[in-house]
């Protein structure tokens, strides 16, 4: 059983060194290059289309306004619902006076 464990750990090793040769030191950090600055400012169309925005926009503004599309007409359909906030009594008054009228459209 030792033995066993003493290749096992000798072969481990074997295995660290040559990865060690073939790739390098791990720790050792590379230059990172900066990115290259621009010279000059981004030209500004005279039409702000979608297609432009996808192209220079980062991607939290395109975020922040998918997201204010998809929330702002549930909104707006409840503030314009004028029975979405009244009484329970006012509902019913409403329904009485549909059906009442429409009983006596259809006789």
């Amino acid at each position: 059983m030792y033995n066993l464990d003493l290749q096992d750990t000798v072969n481990e090793i074997e295995t660290t060194i040559n990865h060690f040769d073939k790739y390098g030191d791990p720790k050792a950090r590379k230059q990172v290059e900066a990115p290259p600055q621009r010279d000059q400012e981004l030209e500004w169309p005279k039409k702000i289309t979608l297609s432009w925005l996808f192209k220079h926009a980062p991607i939290t503004l395109l975020l922040k306004f998918i997201g204010a599309l998809a929330t702002a007409p549930p909104s707006l359909m409840q503030l314009r619902s004028p029975t979405a906030r009244a009484s329970p009594t006012h509902a019913r008054a409403t329904r009485a006076v549909h059906r009442d009228h429409w009983l006596k459209n259809t006789q």
